[in-house]
C-alpha cells in the first residue's frame, strides 16, 4: 500500500511472508518513508511508459522499519536506511545505482549488512 502526500514524499507499507515447503519460513512487516528530488525532463522521457514514477526523479532517500517474526527463532527488528542515484545515458538508457543499509537488532545484539544495486535500463 503506497500514498504519496506529494511529488518528493510517499509512505508505503509493506507486509510480506516466506513460505517454504508450504511452511511459514518467515515475514517482514513496516513502513518506509521516500524522499525525492525534483524531476529531470530527460529521465521523464526515459520512464515515461514504468509505473513507477520515483524513477524520473535524480536522487532517492528512504529511511524504513522492518518487524521480522520468525517462528522457530527470536525475532529481529531492522531499520533500512537507502539512497539511490538514477541517471539518464546515451540512446535513452537508464543508470541506477541503489544503496541500503539493514541494521539487525535480535536478542540484543546489533549486526547489519550493506547492499549495493547497480542496474542499466532501456524501454
Amino acid at each position: 500500500m503506497r500514498y504519496r502526500f506529494n511529488p518528493n514524499l510517499r509512505i508505503y507499507f509493506l507486509a510480506k511472508d516466506t513460505r517454504k515447503g508450504g511452511e511459514q519460513e518467515s515475514a517482514e512487516i513496516g513502513p518506509s518513508l521516500d524522499f525525492h528530488t525534483k524531476t529531470l525532463s530527460e529521465l521523464t522521457e526515459i520512464t515515461k511508459f514504468d509505473l513507477d514514477k520515483s524513477k524520473s526523479q535524480v536522487l532517492l532517500f528512504s529511511v524504513g522499519y522492518r518487524y521480522l517474526p520468525y517462528p522457530n527463532a527470536s525475532e529481529t527488528i531492522r531499520f533500512e536506511p537507502y539512497f539511490g542515484v538514477d541517471v539518464p545515458a546515451r540512446e535513452r538508457f537508464l543508470i541506477s545505482d541503489g544503496n541500503r543499509a539493514d541494521l539487525d537488532w535480535s536478542n540484543g545484539r546489533l549486526s547489519w549488512h550493506y547492499r549495493n544495486r547497480v542496474s542499466v535500463e532501456r524501454p
